[in-house]
Formats: structure tokens, C-alpha cells, sequence
């Protein structure tokens, strides 16, 4: 999360070396390569986990996240397809909502984005949806100060997943914004 890749690469190469089988293990090899864009290589490190096991659902969604920074839509589609196949939606019905919205966005379809938002708003007004992916969305959207009024949100409420700030890809779009480097610092990720 600090951007040390190289770092993070290392350490759970060491975990990969203790437990070989460990499938969470080898999808998690992919993870540095995502954060430094290392698409090809990610992907290549997925398909590898996927081979040990073709219904390890959390290596789909991953493999979903490269292929989409890589243009590659209708692929990722697909991949979302498979792990909400394999998991039947339920509590994950969610965080592909959120994948969806984010590749729907990228892919120049903004209605359906925008409705997977809207519903994503609507839930957050009676129960529990993340703030700061609902920020992801409104950025990848380009409406800079809703994302930033989510990620403000984000941070009243101590989310976990501010940690992505620096390394995230939906953010790009809000680096050089002074409210960014702000927030960077109040959630000591400015370093």
C-alpha cells in the first residue's frame, strides 16, 4: 500500500515458498504486480493459481481487475460472470457491483454505471455500502467532488479501505487535487 512492490513481491514469494498449495497464497502473488501495473505479468500469475484450482473464485475476480486496467473488457466481464457463478452472489453480490460499475464506466457505458451507483447510494441510505467504493465509482465517472465527499465519508467513518488510497487505480484521476494530498496525509500515506 506504501508502493514498495518490489518489497511486497518478496514477502509473499516467501509465503508462496513455505506453502506451496496454498491457494489465497498464489493468487495474492498477483497483487504487487496489479498495484505497479504489471497487467501481463498479474494475469500470467493468476492463470497459474486457476490451474491449481479453476473454481477459486477469488483469483477470477482478480483476474477480472488486470483485464479490465488492460482494456480487455468483455474478458473481465467474463470473469465476474465465473465468480459470481461460483459463489451464487450472496455477500459478494456486492463487491461485483462494484467491479461492474467501475468496468462499465471504463467502457464508455455510464448508464449502467451510473444505475449500480445509484443502488449502491439508495443501500447506504438504509443499511451498510462502502463509502469508498462508491469514491472509486464517482472518480472513475469523473465527478471529482462527489468522490471526494465519499471519500470523506470514508474517512469519518475509519474504513479499512483507505488503504488503497495511494496505490489504487480509480484515484488517478484525483492525484493532483490538493484535497487528495490532504487526505493522503490524514490517513498517513503521504510518506
Amino acid at each position: 500500500m506504501m508502493r514498495r512492490f518490489d518489497e511486497g513481491m518478496a514477502e509473499i514469494r516467501r509465503a508462496s515458498d513455505i506453502d506451496p498449495l496454498s491457494l489465497i497464497i498464489s493468487a495474492d502473488l498477483s497483487a504487487p504486480l496489479f498495484f505497479a501495473r504489471q497487467y501481463d505479468q498479474a494475469i500470467e500469475s493468476l492463470k497459474t493459481t486457476l490451474e491449481m484450482d479453476p473454481n477459486f473464485a477469488s483469483a477470477h475476480i482478480r483476474l477480472g481487475a488486470n483485464y479490465h486496467q488492460k482494456g480487455m473488457y468483455e474478458e473481465a466481464l467474463a470473469e465476474y460472470q465465473r465468480m459470481l457463478k461460483l459463489l451464487g452472489g450472496g455477500k459478494y453480490r456486492l463487491g461485483i457491483s462494484v467491479e461492474l460499475a467501475l468496468l462499465y464506466a471504463a467502457s464508455g457505458k455510464r448508464v449502467k454505471a451510473q444505475d449500480i451507483l445509484d443502488q449502491l447510494e439508495d443501500q447506504a441510505k438504509q443499511s451498510y455500502a462502502s463509502p469508498y467504493d462508491i469514491a472509486r465509482i464517482y472518480a472513475y465517472l469523473g465527478e471529482k467532488d462527489q468522490a471526494f465527499e465519499w471519500l470523506e465519508k470514508a474517512y469519518e467513518s475509519r474504513s479499512g479501505d483507505l488503504r488503497f488510497l495511494k496505490v489504487s487505480h480509480e484515484m488517478d484521476s484525483l492525484r493532483s487535487d490538493p484535497r487528495f494530498t490532504d487526505l493522503l496525509q490524514r490517513v498517513g500515506l503521504a510518506a
